[in-house]
């Protein structure tokens, strides 16, 4: 994906919404549609803000960021760009030219969801992604859950994830990774929300996106 690709061309593309409809649905939640037509994925990305939409999108797909300068030319992963808030690796030098997200395979579902205090033109009170990927007896084979919002990067859980490999995502299971992910978040408290409601909204997020992959992925049968 070029790097100067709109939000509105990611949400108007049916092939892309088909390949990604995680990315589809984030873009789509970036602010209204003047929004759209004129905000890129590179300055999405390049701006690093907390509460970056397609940022755990791109942590679940795996994405790799090119960067170019008159000399070089580099690709670093989106979990290793992004270095903190505001803050990502790309040196004075360098433009992001490219971003390349791993495909959604077969048996495979994803989703983005986003709380905010209103519909549209809001920043996320808290935005979750998750690509869950099932064996043909429907245990999760592969698990990437991705949160923003609630720390100073949007980042990804390997304990929400690890207890979610191997299981049928029973509600005891599900509710456990969701504890998992609290634990790995560090949320505060703004004007949008306090740190505890942040908080207490990743369990029943991570739940209902998980419900949303599975159901994806058994469309796809």
């Amino acid at each position: 994906m070029g790097a100067l690709t709109t939000h509105w061309e990611i949400v108007s593309n049916p092939a892309l919404c088909r390949a990604h409809p995680a990315l589809a649905e984030a873009a789509a939640t970036v602010g209204g549609r003047q929004t759209q037509n004129v905000g890129t994925v590179a300055g999405n990305v390049v701006n690093a803000s907390p509460a970056a939409d397609l940022l755990p999108v791109l942590l679940v797909s795996n994405t790799s960021v090119t960067l170019k300068s008159a000399s070089t030319t580099r690709e670093v992963a989106i979990e290793d760009f992004v270095v903190g808030r505001r803050s990502t690796q790309r040196r004075p030098e360098e433009l992001v030219t490219r971003l390349s997200l791993q495909p959604v395979g077969p048996r495979t579902g994803e989703t983005y969801l986003k709380i905010g205090r209103r519909g549209a033109m809001e920043v996320a009170i808290v935005g979750l992604a998750m690509r869950l990927a099932f064996d043909r007896e429907g245990v999760v084979v592969d698990a990437r859950v991705a949160a923003c919002a609630v720390g100073p990067r949007p980042f990804r859980s390997r304990e929400a994830e690890a207890r979610l490999v191997g299981s049928k995502l029973d509600a005891a299971t599900v509710r456990e990774a969701g504890e998992l992910m609290r634990g790995s978040a560090a949320p505060i408290d703004d004007s949008r929300a306090t740190a505890a409601y942040r908080s207490r909204l990743l369990t029943p997020l991570l739940a209902r996106a998980a419900g949303a992959c599975l159901a994806r992925a058994a469309a796809k049968n």
